[in-house]
């Protein structure tokens, strides 16, 4: 039953965040899901999945490229474009594509993963 509610807390949060992702695609503000920075407030009551507790998880989940969690208030969504560059391997927007001068279109991941 404790994972049928999970995984029912989990699609009603992804269900909000699309919902403001498709708003900010039609107000020609983003053009994907990984050009969306998204600030997700989640009440302080029955959001207890252990997901919410790990980003790179819950940002692979939803597939996103930033995405800030406060707690407190009514489950919402807030969509604005990312200011970080896009890098050239994962196609993410990130705060860390650019920093391996070796690799300047990649991000900190990608620079690891090609060596």
């Amino acid at each position: 039953m404790k994972v049928l509610r999970r995984q029912s807390v989990m699609l009603k949060v992804r269900g909000v965040i699309q919902q403001a992702i498709e708003k900010a695609r039609q107000e020609k503000k983003i053009g994907s899901n990984l050009e969306a920075t998204v600030a997700l407030t989640l009440p302080a009551e029955g959001f207890d999945h252990p997901v919410f507790n790990e980003p790179a998880t819950l940002h692979e989940f939803l597939i996103l490229s930033d995405l800030k969690i406060t707690r407190g208030g009514d489950l919402a969504a807030v969509v604005q474009e990312s200011t970080h560059c896009k890098c050239g391997r994962c196609w993410k927007y990130l705060p860390d594509v650019g920093a391996n001068a070796e690799h300047p279109t990649l991000c900190g991941r990608c620079v690891e993963a090609v060596g």
